[in-house]
């Protein structure tokens, strides 16, 4: 597994086909939220391959704690309102992890700015997942939300 540190700065990993309803890609944000603190945010993007309606966020609960999302876009509209939204709202363990996010039509990106905010040096990666259904609203489906690397 590899992680995106200063000395190896990746701007746009470029596509990387996940699955046969998306496409992600993700990108370091370097904005260090102390001073002394290695880039520790991160853009990643999915793209349904057919109109998809979001209707949950689910994030693991072993690594909801060590992150927070700052942003959801869906092209390019932010979804959020302000603050950053703490990954333990979004956990499986979560009783109501329910979002109300704009539709997104076939290859429209869906951005998620993720932070990492954990003490481990080495970082974690980020997986989560978007459900919900497809334009018929007859099948549920599911997008996988992966930084990739880890975000130190």
């Amino acid at each position: 597994m590899s992680e995106i540190n200063r000395r190896d700065m990746i701007k746009g990993m470029g596509f990387l086909g996940l699955g046969f309803l998306f496409k992600s890609k993700g990108g370091l944000v370097d904005k260090p939220v102390e001073p002394n603190q290695a880039p520790s945010a991160i853009e990643i993007t999915v793209s349904p391959m057919q109109t998809f309606f979001p209707k949950r966020i689910v994030i693991p609960e072993a690594i909801a704690s060590v992150f927070v999302i700052e942003n959801i876009r869906i092209a390019r509209v932010s979804q959020m309102a302000g603050a950053a939204i703490p990954g333990e709202c979004f956990s499986s363990a979560a009783v109501d992890n329910a979002v109300a996010l704009d539709a997104a039509c076939a290859g429209t990106e869906i951005q998620f700015r993720v932070r990492y905010v954990g003490k481990n040096p080495k970082g974690e990666r980020f997986i989560g997942a978007l459900i919900g259904q497809t334009e018929s609203r007859r099948a549920n489906a599911v997008l996988p939300i992966d930084s990739g690397c880890n975000i130190i």
